[in-house]
């Protein structure tokens, strides 16, 4: 970043008039025009700019990603939001627990157990969940979890945005290294 920013300065100080007169590898890369006056209004507009784009990109490619996800994949992120909104403080739902395939009727039995385990994989494909495993918690046992990633819990935002509470919890575990 730091030899772009000497290289716009010396296509100021240049008086170069176009970017036809820059490297090749630099043609597409936006340059800003400044003077020492207007230097920070003009990067403030460039990064409100560039933070407009991002939220764009970012909206369209939740709208994209939700319209591809299956009914059961929608209705098993809808479960977790769920879980969550009755959890007391402190403690993580998970999608998997042994109670989470029967809580809805739609999962249960073995058919449900398979539609459950396709969703999780479907959900995995597209980095909306991640897989919590640790060995030997408590000794002697292991510990399996499997939870929405930052990008699941936009999603589920996305989807019950009219419910303030299907918002992603402070202390909601979005991925091994979340805390």
């Amino acid at each position: 970043m730091l030899n772009m920013c000497n290289i716009r300065f010396k296509v100021l100080k240049m008086g170069w008039d176009d970017t036809s007169s820059l490297h090749f590898d630099l043609m597409v890369t936006q340059v800003n025009r400044y003077t020492e006056g207007n230097l920070v209004a003009r990067a403030a507009e460039a990064l409100v700019a560039a933070a407009q784009v991002f939220e764009g990109e970012a909206d369209r490619y939740v709208r994209l990603l939700s319209s591809q996800l299956t009914p059961d994949g929608i209705m098993l992120l809808n479960l977790y939001g769920r879980m969550w909104k009755r959890m007391p403080h402190g403690l993580h739902p998970s999608f998997f627990t042994e109670k989470s395939e029967g809580r809805v009727a739609h999962f249960a039995g073995e058919s449900g157990r398979v539609a459950f385990h396709d969703c999780v994989r479907e959900l995995s494909a597209k980095r909306l969940d991640w897989t919590d495993f640790k060995p030997n918690t408590p000794p002697g046992c292991d510990s399996y979890n499997i939870h929405a990633t930052k990008l699941g819990w936009t999603v589920i935002e996305h989807f019950w945005k009219h419910d303030s509470q299907m918002r992603m919890p402070q202390d909601a575990p979005t991925g091994p290294n979340f805390t």
